[in-house]
């Protein structure tokens, strides 16, 4: 099983890489659409993996990530 969680850690890994990347880029006035659809796309993906390895924790937050950026996209 550890190997799967050496997986679902380096997947994660490169999903809050690119959710830095897209941060320090971001114009927080003006955030573009594309920018918030690709966090909310890296968190989903985060959440999705954590429940399925009962880290539950971790799908919390993100599950709570995922409601704060729907807001910003809904203005």
């Amino acid at each position: 099983m550890s190997q799967f969680y050496q997986v679902f850690f380096d997947e994660s890994e490169e999903h809050l890489a690119a959710i830095e990347a897209i941060l320090l880029r971001i114009d927080p006035a003006a955030p573009p659409a594309e920018g918030i659809a690709e966090i909310f796309r890296a968190a989903h993906s985060i959440k999705g993996s954590a429940a399925t390895f009962g880290f539950d924790d971790m799908a919390t937050l993100t599950h709570a990530m995922e409601n704060l950026l729907d807001r910003v996209r809904k203005g």
